[in-house]
């Protein structure tokens, strides 16, 4: 799990580096599949305090719920760059905006990238927000040229939650072959333990003809 959310960190960071993103989320599934659970949270002008990124669900009962934007990623599989997120308005941006009213932070570009695995099943979203240009510092849309970029550090992350569910499913076998292997020998010692409880009879003499 440490190694995972290093991992996972030095992707956002890199990302951001590379980008001049102030800020950078990966979101994961949860066990029930219907939830984005916040695994990684970065902002250069904001500290991090828990509770104030909610989870984002991905079902209102059982029909999808592609309302917000790291929704739609995970179940279409696409990037998507918003050049501002309170003047767009194809998505529910509410989440944003509750993080906004809380912290004082002022969230304007975004872009997101699904993780998806070898098996290219989603895995969870990673998010860059706020990219600043390079020369005047102010806060621009994402340059289209960088969306590669971005696709290339998502890749990583997914390559790193690969990874942990891959080590994470061979730990469980082998828990259950343990499992297994003490049950038959257990078993193999109380059916040694009922033939040495049995009487042994020996044969003394014939019986008369």
């Amino acid at each position: 799990e440490r190694d995972l959310d290093t991992l996972l960190h030095m992707v956002v960071t890199s990302a951001r580096l590379l980008t001049g993103a102030e800020a950078g989320r990966v979101y994961i599934l949860d066990s029930t599949k219907r939830n984005l659970l916040l695994r990684v949270e970065q902002n250069e002008r904001v500290e991090a305090v828990a509770g104030q990124v909610d989870p984002v669900p991905l079902f209102k009962g059982d029909e999808r719920d592609t309302g917000n934007v790291c929704a739609y990623c995970a179940f279409s599989g696409r990037l998507v760059n918003i050049g501002n997120v309170y003047q767009y308005t194809g998505f529910d941006f509410d989440d944003l905006y509750r993080f906004d009213e809380l912290t004082g932070y002022r969230t304007r570009s975004l872009v997101a990238v699904p993780l998806r695995s070898h098996e290219d099943l989603t895995l969870g979203v990673l998010v860059l927000i706020n990219a600043r240009d390079p020369a005047s510092g102010k806060v621009r849309p994402f340059p289209p040229e960088l969306e590669e970029v971005v696709v290339a550090f998502a890749s990583q992350a997914a390559v790193a939650l690969d990874n942990a569910e891959l080590i994470h499913r061979n730990r469980q076998l082998i828990e259950v072959l343990d499992q297994t292997n003490r049950q038959l020998e257990a078993e193999n010692q109380r059916l040694k333990d009922r033939v040495l409880a049995q009487p042994r009879f020996a044969i003394i003499g014939r019986s008369p003809a």
